[in-house]
């Protein structure tokens, strides 16, 4: 069931846990992000540095780990094993927001 789960951006903004300017990348950061019914979000996603709206092509890389809170279970979606759709998203460079009620982003297992 996790490997067809496929996330949803319902929340407002990511944190950043770092912004390496120097190689033209951004990496945020996903503290537990609960989506509620025991599914938490954990993980990192990395931008090319662009400022304002993003669409997938800016979205260079990603690595977040999805567990259900109940058995323990979960799965990892990352740049070569899930496709990103995103709408919405833009960054100010210290953080991702997705725009309510109708900005998504979302990961979907590939493999």
């Amino acid at each position: 069931m996790l490997k067809k789960l496929a996330f949803l951006g319902l929340f407002s903004a990511i944190s950043a846990l770092s912004a390496n300017y120097a190689a033209q990348a951004a990496v945020f950061n996903i503290n537990s992000l609960d989506f509620g019914d025991g599914f938490v979000a954990s993980g990192t996603i990395t931008t090319d540095d662009t400022i304002g709206s993003l669409t997938s092509a800016n979205l260079t890389n990603w690595d977040i780990t999805v567990t259900d809170g109940v058995g323990g279970s979960g799965f990892n979606f990352t740049e070569t094993n899930s496709g990103a759709f995103i709408q919405g998203l833009s960054t100010d460079g210290t953080q991702l927001t997705v725009l309510f009620p109708n900005g998504v982003l979302q990961f979907s297992n590939t493999s």
